[in-house]
């Protein structure tokens, strides 16, 4: 799995690519979690590149949109993949969270 950050204005879209599993969640999590901690408020989760997620995955991105939420801020989840956007809409994942087509959508979205 590898993580990168980009900035976009007020808002930071985190890639991740690879998988998000119970092996990578530690890791991916400590990084969203850091740029929490560090007043990031609007945080896009660029899922793309992303071949799988299971429950420990889904996990982490519930726990840090709660987070942003009650300090009022958002996360948004942007251009999953077939089978990342099956886990998704399986899970019920995809009706709590804001899921954008794309990264430039999300963009959009999010600065509003």
């Amino acid at each position: 799995m590898e993580v990168t950050t980009v900035s976009h204005g007020l808002a930071i879209v985190l890639a991740v690519t690879g998988r998000l599993d119970a092996e990578t969640v530690t890791p991916f999590g400590a990084r969203l979690f850091d740029l929490i901690a560090e007043g990031h408020r609007r945080i896009i989760v660029n899922l793309a590149g992303l071949g799988y997620i299971n429950s420990a995955g889904l996990r982490v991105l519930l726990v840090a949109a709660k987070r942003l939420n009650a300090d009022g801020g958002r996360l948004l989840l942007a251009a999953p993949g077939d089978l990342v956007g099956r886990v998704l809409d399986v899970s019920g994942f995809s009706g709590m969270r804001e899921t954008c087509a794309t990264t430039e959508e999300a963009l959009a979205r999010i600065e509003r």
